[in-house]
């Protein structure tokens, strides 16, 4: 089959371009994730520092104002605020966050496979 040249040469083109064609979209792949984490890491710093200052000059009043603000602004971050033990701020949401719900647990609502109920 690759036994006239030209042939021999176009498969050999052919390899050489799904190469480049792998080599280059592992390298588009990789600066991207790398430069949109970098961008996510920065608005996340910038977002922290800025809640940390209006924490320092207004309390917890503030920021949770000023988080309401921010969640109510199209691109917004996703916030959520804990108490020191690490549970569910009671002050920060009171009827919980749009679009979010608590985990659901299926072990709850059906017994979990290969269990033996009444035993």
């Amino acid at each position: 089959m690759f036994r006239s040249t030209a042939l021999r040469l176009a498969a050999l083109y052919t390899a050489a371009f799904a190469a480049s064609v792998v080599g280059l979209g592992t390298i588009t792949l990789v600066t991207t994730r790398a430069s949109l984490r970098q961008q996510f890491d920065a608005r996340i710093q910038a977002e922290s520092a800025a809640l940390a200052q209006e924490f320092r000059t207004e309390g917890l009043k503030g920021v949770l104002q000023a988080v309401r603000e921010r969640d109510r602004t199209p691109g917004a971050l996703d916030y959520g605020l804990e108490t020191a033990e690490g549970g569910r701020s009671p002050a920060a949401w009171r009827g919980g966050a749009r679009g979010w719900a608590g985990p659901a647990c299926p072990c709850r609502s059906a017994p979990a496979r290969g269990s033996r109920s009444g035993s």
